[in-house]
């Protein structure tokens, strides 16, 4: 028989109140048997304690877990039911993402998780946490369930993944390197068609005042000048509005270019026109240093020939009064972006490296152009430019399709006869047999002994031709004082990244030949006869020789 005996009185209720419930553990009803605790801890480093809150280091070199280094924590869950251990499975959880870093099972530190359980646990579990390189705060809980009331219970800290901060002093471009180009493809066709363009990778490097890399993730923007040009495709062109004498009012929004530069009505400048100044040191010009005026500005006036105004914020932003006032010596080059397009923003990885691509048409192969990168707030920019401080005599940016050696060099002759001038098309084509205007073609010329060779009237054993437009050089090849019984001569064109160079042969006279005509006057009654005539020596190819 059960018998039930019910006590009723306040003190008694209260009694039995206290014994069947836990203060700090939530609501479990009439158990008889405390709820479960759980606590979370993670080690410092510096003091060696155990806490809840810590910060780490971002972990840049994305070295992997090793306790013993900053980057790795130790985390410590306990589970315990009336002060003793509890054994029993505990979850781990880290939120809100894994960006700044992530869970790792000492059984197996190869791989991250979001959340991690350890299963069958003493009421002691350890696992660890690794920083990864973005900065944030991560919570991480551990939980474990009630065996009498089947909630969880749980306990969090709070980790600090934190940053140095590096902020930019300086933005330098890379390359170009081979392999660095990308042929343009059609989503139409199968298989895949070109698209008659070229992906340039450009990349830059940022650093800070002690040149480390910036801060990951740091954002830059690139903008891009490639008109009007002059001299295009017979070079890579010069820019039409440029000059070596700019002289930016700092901390202010007037521009002025003094002759005999400037003439920015008569050349056609116009609001929006992109201004850019380029005050890099180089070894040419190393004086003056006008490297904090290097960046780009939108014109916002055309105020007369020599002068003109710039957008000022919230658009714009005025010159950079951070420096010495050199005067008119900046460089600078005003034009716009007319036939290429710069995929921008990009973000810095790492090792301060930011990359993009500059894509171009394949008829504009050869051309030049200036590529500026800027930080976010634009104190701080890089300056791609191949040309000199007038914006002449410029080297190409918009390049061709190579490995390193798959480029084709012909000649419309290989065979030249001795002692004359002979036409030769020489054709530079890439590995899409794209033409290659605006490049230089190279050669060297062997030994001559007493002969004279010159190419397009220069001469000298080594020079340089440009191909034109459709990729080709149309050059004059002159030989004269070829020797007979002389040697051949040996002429070498070459360009970068050839499959091979092209050996062009002027021949040798040979022995030569001797020919003449006669005209003779007999008198026959006497016996005599008198004769005049013309010797003519030549090669072997009847070319007369001077004696």
């Amino acid at each position: 028989m059960l018998t039930i005996l019910l006590m009723v009185g306040g003190g008694m209720g209260e009694v039995l109140a206290q014994g069947f419930t836990n203060p700090g553990g939530g609501s479990g009803g009439f158990t008889g048997r405390p709820l479960i605790t759980v606590e979370l801890y993670v080690n410092d480093t510096v003091t060696g304690e155990s806490v809840t809150s810590t910060r780490v280091p971002v972990n840049l070199a994305g070295i992997g877990i090793n306790p013993g280094l900053p980057y790795t924590r130790t985390l410590t869950a306990i589970a315990k039911q009336d002060g003793r251990l509890f054994a029993t499975s505990i979850q781990l959880d880290l939120a809100p993402t894994l960006a700044s870093g992530a869970l790792f099972d000492p059984e197996d530190p190869t791989q991250g998780f979001r959340s991690l359980p350890l299963e069958d646990t003493s009421g002691i579990a350890t696992a660890f946490f690794l920083a990864s390189s973005t900065p944030g705060i991560v919570t991480i809980t551990a939980s474990a369930q009630d065996p009498n009331t089947g909630q969880r219970v749980s306990a969090s800290i709070q980790i600090e993944v934190y940053n140095e901060v590096r902020p930019p002093a300086a933005v330098t471009f890379t390359g170009p390197y081979v392999n660095a180009v990308l042929a343009g493809q059609s989503r139409f066709g199968d298989p895949l068609i070109q698209d008659g363009s070229y992906s340039r990778v450009i990349s830059v490097v940022v650093n800070d005042i002690n040149g480390n890399p910036t801060n990951p993730n740091t954002q830059v923007n690139f903008y891009l000048i490639d008109g009007p040009l002059t001299g295009y495709p017979s070079n890579p062109g010069s820019f039409f509005v440029a000059g070596s004498n700019g002289e930016p009012f700092e901390g202010q929004f007037w521009f002025s270019a003094y002759n005999p530069n400037g003439n920015f009505v008569s050349k056609g400048v116009r609001p929006y026109d992109r201004l850019v100044l380029d005050g890099r040191q180089t070894e040419q010009d190393p004086l003056p240093n006008n490297y904090f005026h290097t960046g780009v500005w939108v014109v916002e006036r055309v105020v007369n020939q020599t002068a003109l105004t710039i957008l000022p914020p919230p658009q714009g932003r005025a010159f950079n009064a951070n420096g010495t006032d050199n005067g008119s010596t900046v460089p600078y080059i005003v034009g716009r972006a007319q036939n290429a397009a710069v995929l921008s923003p990009a973000f810095t990885n790492l090792d301060g490296v930011a990359s993009t691509t500059l894509t171009y048409p394949v008829w504009r192969i050869g051309q030049t152009a200036v590529v500026v990168a800027c930080v976010a707030n634009t104190d701080v920019c890089g300056i791609l430019n191949m040309c000199d401080r007038n914006g002449a005599n410029c080297g190409s940016v918009y390049l061709g399709v190579t490995n390193g050696s798959d480029r084709e060099l012909t000649a419309s002759a290989l065979t030249l006869g001795p002692n004359r001038s002979t036409d030769v098309r020489l054709c530079l084509r890439d590995v899409n047999f794209t033409p290659l205007p605006a490049t230089e073609i190279r050669y060297h010329i062997g030994s001559t002994g007493p002969a004279t060779v010159t190419i397009d009237g220069v001469a000298g054993n080594e020079g340089t031709v440009l191909s034109g437009g459709d990729g080709c050089a149309l050059v004059d090849i002159t030989s004269s004082g070829q020797p007979l019984g002389g040697l051949e001569i040996e002429i070498e064109f070459t360009a970068d990244y050839v499959t091979a160079p092209v050996k062009i042969t002027i021949k040798a006279p040979g022995p030569g030949k001797m020919d003449g005509f006669f005209n003779c006057e007999f008198e026959l009654d006497v016996g005599t006869a008198v004769c005049e005539g013309v010797l003519r020596l030549t090669d072997d190819e009847l070319t007369p020789i001077e004696a």
